[in-house]
């Protein structure tokens, strides 16, 4: 085979996958301006039979807000975590419609001293999921008197007592009558222990 024969079939294999390229809705390669230059192809009016619609499509994004949460609302009241190595650590849940709040009490680790933490927070539904919006952490609903938590051990809570005492209730109130999100943390009761080492 000679030279001329060997560049002249590359060369035409290289044209006609541009050929059907183009032709089959492909895009020209970076250099087609620059051999054929800006040539564009003038667009005709779609036929008078088809009928063009627009339908609006909704992008999801990173932490979209889903309107309606499953009608499946944990119970109002105190949860405690089975099999917790932290004394004084419950979550305590309270609800006015479909607006739902938390307080996340923790504790200190057994036997240690020191002083419980305790988050007030509003629950969002996003991205099929309920969210703590102090912590960001998913909570999955297992039952209306249970639940797991990404906070901590990822324990599972179950519903203890539907009452709440006065201090959590006061807090809780709060955040359910606040608009939108709603943060708040604070120290909370001193657990008497071992110093830490």
């Amino acid at each position: 085979m000679s030279d001329g024969k060997k560049e002249g079939g590359v060369f035409g294999q290289i044209a006609v996958a541009v050929v059907v390229a183009l032709l089959a809705g492909g895009t020209a390669p970076w250099w087609w301006e620059k051999i054929i230059g800006n040539s564009t192809v003038p667009s005709s009016p779609a036929p008078s039979h088809v009928k063009s619609t627009r339908v609006p499509v909704k992008t999801p994004t990173a932490n979209t807000v889903d309107e309606s949460p499953p009608s499946l609302l944990l119970a109002t009241g105190q949860y405690g975590g089975a099999g917790s190595i932290f004394r004084g650590t419950y979550r305590v849940i309270a609800k006015v419609g479909g607006k739902m709040c938390i307080a996340l009490i923790n504790g200190t680790p057994t036997p240690y001293r020191g002083n419980s933490e305790i988050i007030v927070s509003s629950l969002s539904w996003r991205d099929g999921k309920f969210h703590v919006d102090a912590t960001n952490e998913q909570l999955v609903i297992l039952s209306q008197t249970s639940f797991t938590d990404e906070i901590g051990s990822r324990l599972s809570w179950t519903l203890e007592t539907e009452k709440i005492q006065d201090f959590y209730r006061t807090r809780l109130n709060t955040c359910l009558k606040s608009n939108g999100k709603y943060k708040h943390s604070e120290l909370g009761d001193f657990i008497d222990g071992i110093p830490y080492p």
